[in-house]
């Protein structure tokens, strides 16, 4: 997760940069350091991240690929809106397939495609070998965003997610009426939910519907920071549907097509509300597509304090930073964790500079100056962890540490410090110690992609976390991998539940961390323990939104695990880890579930243990330790 830190122990400064919180962000973690941290657990000071304003643009270099020899891993191995404009389009005539903007964004237009990753996780390029680095060439920012034009203005500070009331965290803004009359032939019935009524985010998601698969088309120009892009949605209908909501702050749309026919679709804030020309049916499958371009402009959220949320723009590099509400920045989508789908993502930029994306790299083409590469995400991944990069990067490739092992490859900025790239040579380490825990990793690729700037936190995003430069600690990396079990492939229901990603990650890392520094993990636990006496008083269960990132979460959380392995011991402790991920993989859990096979396996006194740590305000004691 993408979370602000505090120093720690060297159990908890580990903590540190992996958590990025809401009250204090990442201590930076130096990328060549390897010393075990020292014992403190006091909150730093907030660390501000500010976008650099943009700048004018510049000319991008043809794209020189040099072979740079990685070193081999070691082993086996992660302001408020004052009013909100309205767009409302009707369009009951048949149409075709809606199609990107200009050059169609993913066509493949010259020869046949590459399949760099499948299969036998070579590089990007077919011709070069496991270790060979790619480069590519950035251009700097340039224009501000504009405004809609489809047939209404649109005031630039609306639609960003934000909510009228600052306090408000982003998904939970009522929508606006709109006082277009409807059209005689709109189907009338029961509408989709704009929002699933999650506890910190009511408004975030939809109702009415599943959805199955994302095709995200995106053109980007990097030196203006635009956009046009394509974003077609496969879906179920779990209701009859007159209507229906998706997620989208900014932009402007331009068509809206239900399996090829034009759809009508109207604005108000975030929610996008899509009508077709004929109801859909309860159990019917259909396909929306929405095209759309713009600037992609992030947005603020009080459960992510530290940042803005969305897509970033800085210093000619874009990347996304989306948890807990920022993906609705730059794709229309069903934005909640709860509702994941299968992925995949075309990004068409200038031939020298670089594009990244979650999942599998599995096909690149280059015509008139300009590469599509194609990305596959055929595990289920939620809205937040999708994310693009777009820079001047060079791509590091490591093969796959055993033939069913994942391939794993990194992404650091061109002429990077040989240091970091040998930080980064303890993600092998690190997979492989979690599978011991929690079984195989769970998708197809891993790496991280750091960016040329300090960030002061990184996140999760699936398969490929996003990291500042000063946040390379191998305690760090781990916990980002560690997320990809538990967060990714095991995601949330509902926000609330917040420590079943942070708590686990941070425990699992700080295992990792004393083995890797050789540290008593016994002793470190009740050094944390007591700090956590004088700082940490929040239960996890018991946050609000503003605490969404911060200390409980993390560190209670880490603690609650620990206080059921003294309770349980580490047979049974390590039983429950396992079913807990096993029976959710590939889906969602929540804290019940979890104390269901607490129960199942240690019986109703460590569900109370479990549920003192989760509710209690005060830090319970540490039981005595069970053989």
């Amino acid at each position: 997760m993408h979370r602000r830190v505090f120093a720690l122990s060297a159990a908890a400064a580990i903590i540190a940069a992996a958590c990025g919180g809401s009250s204090g962000d990442a201590t930076a973690t130096s990328a060549t350091s390897t010393a075990a941290p020292t014992t403190t657990i006091a909150p730093a000071a907030p660390a501000t991240t500010a976008t650099s304003p943009p700048t004018s643009s510049t000319g991008v270099a043809t794209e020189t690929p040099t072979t740079t020899q990685a070193p081999p891993p070691t082993s086996i191995a992660e302001s408020a809106p004052t009013e909100t404009a309205t767009t409302t389009s009707t369009a009951p005539v048949p149409a075709g397939e809606t199609s990107a903007p200009g050059d169609p964004p993913g066509a493949e237009t010259a020869g046949s495609p590459t399949d760099p990753e499948a299969g036998d996780g070579s590089s990007a390029d077919p011709e070069a070998p496991t270790g060979t680095v790619s480069t590519g060439d950035t251009s700097a920012p340039s224009d501000p965003p504009g405004t809609e034009t489809n047939g209404t203005a649109t005031d630039p500070d609306a639609g960003d997610g934000s909510s009228a009331d600052p306090e408000a965290p982003a998904g939970t803004e009522p929508p606006a009426e709109t006082d277009t009359p409807p059209d005689p032939e709109t189907p009338t019935g029961p509408a989709g939910e704009a929002g699933l009524g999650d506890g910190f985010y009511p408004l975030l998601g939809n109702g009415g519907y599943n959805v199955l698969h994302y095709s995200i088309d995106l053109d980007v120009d990097p030196a203006s920071n635009t956009i046009a892009a394509v974003t077609t949605i496969t879906a179920l209908a779990e209701q009859d549907l007159s209507a229906f909501n998706l997620d989208l702050s900014g932009l402007e749309v331009h068509d809206v097509t239900i399996d090829g026919v034009a759809a009508g679709f109207s604005r108000s804030g975030s929610e996008l509300t899509v009508r077709p020309g004929l109801a859909l049916a309860q159990g019917e499958e259909f396909s929306v597509s929405v095209d759309y371009s713009g600037t992609p402009e992030p947005i603020d959220d009080p459960g992510a304090p530290a940042t803005a949320l969305g897509w970033h723009w800085r210093d000619g590099v874009v990347y996304t930073l989306s948890q807990p509400s920022g993906a609705m920045t730059w794709f229309p989508s069903n934005n909640h964790p709860s509702d994941k789908a299968t992925f995949e993502i075309r990004i068409t930029v200038p031939t020298s500079t670089t594009a990244a994306a979650t999942g599998l790299l599995v096909g690149e083409s280059t015509a008139g100056g300009r590469t599509t590469t194609t990305w596959r995400m055929k595990d289920p991944m939620a809205t937040y962890v999708t994310a693009v990069y777009i820079g001047d990067f060079d791509r590091v490739d490591h093969g796959r540490p055993n033939p069913a092992g994942p391939l794993l490859r990194d992404y650091v900025p061109d002429g990077a410090a040989p240091e970091v790239v040998e930080a980064l040579a303890v993600t092998s380490q690190a997979i492989a110690f979690i599978e011991e825990v929690l079984g195989p990793y769970p998708f197809e690729a891993y790496g991280t992609l750091v960016l040329p700037f300090d960030l002061g936190l990184a996140l999760e995003n699936q398969s490929l976390p996003v990291h500042g430069r000063d946040i390379l600690s191998p305690e760090i990396i781990a916990h980002e991998a560690a997320h990809q079990w538990l967060g990714n492939s095991v995601a949330l229901e509902e926000w609330d539940d917040i420590w079943l990603n942070e708590g686990f990650a941070t425990y699992l890392h700080l295992m990792f961390a004393a083995e890797h520094y050789g540290f008593d993990f016994g002793a470190e636990m009740r050094r944390l323990h007591q700090q956590l006496l004088f700082f940490a008083g929040t239960p996890p269960k018991g946050i609000t939104v503003g605490e969404l990132v911060g200390p409980s979460v993390y560190f209670r959380g880490a603690m609650t695990l620990h206080a059921l392995r003294l309770h349980a011991g580490d047979e049974t402790f390590f039983q429950i880890l396992r079913a807990h991920y096993e029976r959710s993989a590939g889906g969602t859990t929540n804290s019940e579930e979890f104390l269901g096979i607490v129960d199942e396996f240690a019986g109703p006194e460590a569900v109370d243990l479990v549920e003192s740590w989760l509710y209690d305000e005060a830090v319970p004691e540490l039981p005595e330790r069970q053989p």
